[in-house]
This record gives structure tokens, C-alpha cells and sequence, in this order.
């Protein structure tokens, strides 16, 4: 029986959902897997102070954290300190990997990347390593030259590659893996703009709170699912707003539901931030998108990149968020366009040549 071990990381949510997508995948497939939170494994105290201190800057001091992710960026060093800081390896090696002995790393956090280049460069590490990036922008953190292939959630220019060192061949755009759920239910062609999703992630609050109250101002009859998720502070600021409605606009409220698959099937548009995981599961439905906020860091760069190829609308200065709902209800042919655009856009994307990859990867050691 082939041996996984994959690496992820809590700090936001995205790289465990990955990560628990694979290894569901991957365990029904035959091969025993272990998910490892590389932080909590490291050093309990360091995941606990990165994890809180995460959370605690991307909500509170949100520029702070953009210019700490473009400086990690921009300085590649700084990921040594980072591996020196938070990273105790030995101690990791010793207790976690060589006791499991895996025949394949696979990280989907870019702490995972940094550790494994380690152990491979100390020659501790044999097991070849697929790295997923979880976002749309290739942040320095995941480079190394001891990863064997990436699975992205599209390709990057050459020059920028070659500058990073990484081979192109090694870049795969099967999409961040996502649960298959999602790529089972293909959205039909959309007719009218009867049905929103509003959604935040677990960061949220105060954008989504905003969101919905222009909503109001959108014309004609209006269905709004809102998910809260686990944040229980943004369901109770929420919940005494949707008395505030006119009649025409019905507000079902969501906590924390499994039924995000069934959710997106009934909806017409979705309005969110734009996460790595969210915008992929949107991407493979063929749900279109508007997204009026987002986090500076990897956010702001994953806006970027879904704008710069035409997969999402986004109010700016001269159109705001109810303008574009507006628009989107009068021209719902402007829906059926963006549903074309992200179909031709995800061709590439497929679980299961995700999979098949590993699979490759796995063989090739064996055989070596």
C-alpha cells in the first residue's frame, strides 16, 4: 500500500479543505494517508501564536498583512526565517515523517514547501513532493526546486517562472482541488437574475454586513441566501436586519451548513470574497461572480488575476456592487457570457487528473 503523508496548515481555511479533499480521494483510491498540520506537529506553541496572530492581523490590521505577504514576496529570505522561526525540523523529521516513511509529500501549504526543500537539500527527504497552490497568485513561499510538480488553479507567464527558477512543465492547471460535489453539478445556462449567494468566509464581517445592506436599494423582486458560516457574531448582527427588507426581497439566513453544493445550484450569482477555494467551487459549477471585497495579501491578487482573465465582475469608482446587480438583471445574457468564460477557462480543471498525477509521481519513485 502506497504511503501519503500531506502537509497543511490552519492558518485560514482554505489548505485544510484541500487538504481533506485529497485525502479522502486518495484513501478510497487504496493508499494509506496521513494529514499533518505541520505548525501544530512543529511546535504547538508556534501554531498556536501564528494561527491567533494570523487571524488577529488580517481582520484587525489588514494592510499590515498585505505588505507582510508582498514582503515575503519580494525578499525570498525571509523564508528561511520564517522555517527558522516557526519550522523545528529535526524535531519534526524525527517524530512525524521518518517513523511514517512516506512514498510522497503532498503540501498544500506553502510552510510545507519551505520544510520539505529542507529536508530534501539535507538529503532526509527521498519521497518526491506535489506542492497545490491554494490561491491563484505563485507567492514565492511555494518555490523551491526540490518540488516535483504543482497543481494550480491556472498557468503563469514563462519569464515569471524562469525567473523563479521552476520549469513550466512542472506547472499543472487542474484547478485547486475542490470536493466533487462541486464539479458534479454544472450550472444551466442562467435566464434571470432571480437568486443571490452572499457569502464572507470566516473573516468576513463588517464587507458582508455592507453588502447586504445595499442590497435593498436593488430593483424588483430579490431571493438572498446569506451563509455566516461559524461566525456567530455576524448571524446575530444579520439576523434583526432582515426585518428591514421591503417585501420583495426575501432573506434566508444560514449559520454553518454542509449544503454549500446545493446552495450554489440555486443560485443564480454569487457575491464573495475572493478565496482561493470559493471562487475554484464557483469556477467549476459555472456559478458567475461579483466580488465587492476582499483581504490585501493573496486576496488582492487572486482579484487580480480572475479580472485579468475575465471571470468575475467587481464594483470599482464608477460602477458600485447594486449598479452591477442592476445591470445583471436587465442583461442577463451578460450571466450566460461570464458562464462561458469560466467553462472555457476551467476545461483544464479535473480532479481526477489530479489524482492520476500523484499516481504518476508515486509510480515513477517506485520504479526508480
Amino acid at each position: 500500500m502506497k504511503k501519503i503523508m500531506i502537509f497543511s496548515g490552519s492558518t485560514g481555511n482554505g489548505h485544510n479543505q484541500v487538504a481533506k479533499v485529497l485525502k479522502e480521494q486518495l484513501a478510497d483510491k487504496g493508499a494509506e494517508v496521513l494529514l499533518v498540520d505541520i505548525l501544530k506537529e512543529s511546535s504547538p506553541w508556534v501554531d498556536l501564536l501564528i494561527n491567533d496572530g494570523y487571524s488577529l492581523i488580517v481582520s484587525k490590521f489588514p494592510r499590515l498583512y498585505g505588505r507582510l505577504y508582498d514582503f515575503t514576496n519580494d525578499y525570498p529570505r525571509s523564508n528561511r526565517l520564517i522555517r527558522r522561526l516557526t519550522l523545528e525540523e529535526k524535531r519534526f523529521f524525527r517524530r512525524v515523517v521518518e517513523p511514517f516513511s512516506p512514498d510522497l509529500i503532498l503540501t498544500t501549504h506553502p510552510f510545507g514547501v519551505i520544510l520539505a526543500d529542507h529536508l530534501k537539500n539535507k538529503q532526509k527527504l527521498k519521497a518526491p513532493v506535489v506542492s497545490v497552490i491554494t490561491d491563484f497568485h505563485f507567492h514565492e513561499s511555494y518555490v523551491s526546486q526540490q518540488v516535483d510538480a504543482y497543481i494550480s488553479g491556472g498557468l503563469f507567464p514563462e519569464e515569471s517562472l524562469q525567473e523563479k527558477g521552476i520549469e513550466p512543465e512542472k506547472i499543472h492547471p487542474y484547478g485547486i482541488p475542490v470536493k466533487p460535489a462541486f464539479y458534479a453539478r454544472k450550472k444551466s445556462r442562467i435566464l434571470h437574475l432571480e437568486t443571490l449567494l452572499l457569502m464572507g468566509g470566516s473573516l468576513g464581517m463588517k464587507d458582508m454586513v455592507l453588502a447586504l445592506k445595499d442590497l435593498r436599494q436593488v430593483e424588483g423582486k430579490l431571493k438572498i441566501h446569506v451563509v455566516c458560516g461559524n461566525n456567530e457574531k455576524l448571524y446575530q448582527t444579520i439576523e434583526p436586519m432582515v426585518e428591514d427588507f421591503p417585501p420583495d426581497k426575501q432573506i434566508i439566513l444560514h449559520g454553518f451548513t454542509q449544503k454549500i453544493p446545493e446552495l450554489f445550484e440555486a443560485s443564480d450569482l454569487l457575491i464573495t470574497k475572493p478565496g482561493g477555494i470559493t471562487t475554484t467551487e464557483a469556477l467549476v459549477m459555472g456559478l458567475p461572480m461579483v466580488i465587492p471585497y476582499y483581504f490585501h495579501g493573496q486576496e488582492k491578487e487572486n482579484l487580480r488575476f480572475l479580472q485579468n482573465h475575465g471571470l468575475v465582475l467587481s464594483p470599482d469608482g464608477d460602477e458600485s456592487l447594486v449598479a452591477i446587480i442592476n445591470r445583471l438583471k436587465k442583461n442577463p445574457e451578460i450571466l450566460s457570457s461570464l458562464q462561458s468564460t469560466m467553462a472555457e477557462f476551467t476545461s483544464s480543471y479535473s480532479l481526477g487528473y489530479t489524482l492520476k498525477l500523484i499516481e504518476n509521481h508515486l509510480r515513477q519513485q517506485h520504479s526508480a
